[in-house]
């Protein structure tokens, strides 16, 4: 068999051959499955879930990590995320390090809670927009359930590591380490 005769060589020469065709083909579908709509829910789940959990993140690493120099860390990182509004998340974030003390159980379970649910909304509409591959194989509950709790345990890894490299790349470039915290000279 040969690549013309692959179903694949066949979709290519068709697309190449009618691409005007194929763009629309595209758009129709890209409407009938709600693009726009799916997109829409995935940013504003995306954002809604990121905001608990960057304050979890921040509370818990300002127990190991300066409190500014986790801040400094997150507003570099979120000035890529969402470009224009990183301060007032940041200043959002450091009025909650001011008054950590009334941050209690319930809340980190609520935060949590909810965090979690809009992990699992935002799975959803991918599962809709990926519908071809779920029909194939469908993910075990649990493993659905867990999913959102790995994520969040690996953002939170990731900030922590990236912090400490920020700090370690700005102790290079002065005269003192700051690790954890304290300073070494």
């Amino acid at each position: 068999m040969s690549n013309t005769d692959h179903p694949r060589g066949r979709a290519l020469r068709l697309v190449t051959r009618h691409p005007l065709w194929f763009i629309f083909q595209v758009c129709m579908a890209f409407r009938r499955n709600q693009g726009l709509l799916l997109a829409g829910a995935i940013a504003y789940y995306a954002l809604l879930s990121i905001v608990p959990l960057l304050i979890l993140v921040v509370i818990a690493f300002s127990h190991f990590v300066g409190e500014q120099l986790l801040l400094d860390t997150l507003a570099r990182l979120l000035e890529w995320l969402v470009p224009g509004q990183s301060k007032a998340i940041v200043g959002e974030l450091a009025s909650f390090l001011a008054h950590r003390s009334v941050v209690g159980w319930f809340l980190v379970v609520t935060m949590v809670f909810f965090s979690s649910l809009a992990f699992t909304v935002l799975e959803n509409a991918l599962s809709i927009i990926f519908v071809h591959r779920v029909a194939v194989r469908r993910r075990h509950f649990l493993l659905s359930a867990i999913v959102p709790y790995l994520f969040s345990l690996s953002l939170g890894i990731g900030v922590l590591i990236v912090t400490l490299v920020s700090s370690g790349l700005h102790a290079v470039a002065s005269d003192s380490v700051v690790l954890l915290g304290l300073r070494c000279r």
